[in-house]
């Protein structure tokens, strides 16, 4: 979720092959072609790079996703909580969510906090594996309940 260039999602290619798909989804159109030419000139194939927000991932089939990644995303979406119900939507009941965000109280309010993130994916139908706050980012990993 908000892909950027494919700081993740190339070597996520490689890492599913040829016989997965990573959907790389950004709200920037700019983001989405940069990540195409890249894709392009690495002969990278099986990057299927959408223009949506998350909170609708119309395009992405119900229980398809394995994994999924808010990587210094999570705080730029409007509506986290719709985001998070749409997600286990397209997750299926063995995938795995990784969130990596600034600490909010560290970054004058540009971050997310660890308790406020858990809270909106438990409430949700997820429960948290892994949570760990760090001096200036924190990790999370939650699976579906």
């Amino acid at each position: 979720m908000g892909c950027g260039t494919g700081f993740l999602s190339i070597p996520a290619a490689s890492i599913v092959g040829d016989e997965g798909l990573v959907y790389a989804v950004d709200v920037s159109d700019y983001y989405l072609m940069r990540l195409r030419k890249k894709a392009a000139k690495l002969g990278i194939k099986n990057i299927d790079a959408m223009r949506t927000s998350a909170e609708e991932l119309d395009e992405v089939p119900d229980n398809s996703i394995d994994r999924a990644s808010f990587t210094l995303s999570l705080y730029y979406i409007g509506d986290k909580a719709q985001a998070i119900t749409r997600l286990r939507q397209k997750l299926n009941n063995d995938g795995l969510v990784m969130v990596y965000e600034p600490i909010a109280s560290r970054f004058l309010g540009h971050g997310t906090e660890t308790s406020v993130i858990t809270a909106l994916f438990t409430a949700r139908g997820f429960e948290p594996q892994f949570v760990k706050r760090g001096l200036l980012f924190w990790t999370g990993l939650y699976s579906p309940a």
